[in-house]
């Protein structure tokens, strides 16, 4: 994938991404609209594929709900397992994380299915957006918890302003690689 082809294809998924503010949050994005369109879709899991290539992972973990869009059919093209990290009380014989605080509405935990994540399994945590990091963060707890550890996390979006790398940083992750296919200026514009 060339790069004219790849800003090409940003361009096409960032015009289709609306943002407006939700519970407080200035800049809430909006990834519906390119589910409806296939050939947006299939390109953002192609640059996420591209953007992955070349790291070692052993699957795919991603986060309840949205982030199982994206991280479903990215385990598919990648031939990886794909691991649910489920909103607490979903699942049962599972592993339940510490509660932590969303970006907005409360407080939220997250659990894991039993025996999915060996111990030094290399999972790449996927969400639809990052924002402030809140949800990554009780993501990875969850993940070394039982065992694994985090080849990197990926998203579409990166909201860089509500400083979720900080966040991970602060709280040990800071070796964590973190890769986005849009930046947020684009989306902006």
């Amino acid at each position: 994938m060339n790069t004219d082809k790849v800003n090409d294809a940003k361009k096409k998924i960032a015009a289709l991404i609306p943002h407006y503010q939700f519970h407080g949050i200035e800049r809430f994005y909006d990834i519906s609209e390119i589910l409806a369109r296939p050939d947006i879709f299939k390109s953002i899991i192609d640059l996420l594929a591209f953007k992955l290539r070349g790291i070692e992972f052993d699957a795919i973990g991603s986060i309840d709900a949205r982030g199982f869009v994206v991280g479903s059919p990215l385990a598919l093209v990648l031939n990886k397992p794909f691991i649910m990290i489920r909103k607490a009380n979903k699942l049962p014989y599972c592993v339940t994380g510490k509660v932590y605080q969303k970006e907005y509405d409360g407080d939220d935990q997250l659990s894991i299915p039993k025996g999915v994540v060996h111990r030094g399994d290399r999972v790449l945590v996927v969400d639809d957006v990052i924002a402030t990091g809140g949800s990554m963060q009780a993501a990875l707890d969850l993940i070394y918890e039982v065992g694994g550890t985090c080849a990197g996390v990926a998203c579409i979006i990166e909201v860089q302003a509500l400083n979720a790398r900080k966040r991970l940083d602060d709280a040990g992750y800071d070796s964590v690689p973190m890769y986005s296919i849009l930046e947020e200026n684009l989306l902006t514009l």
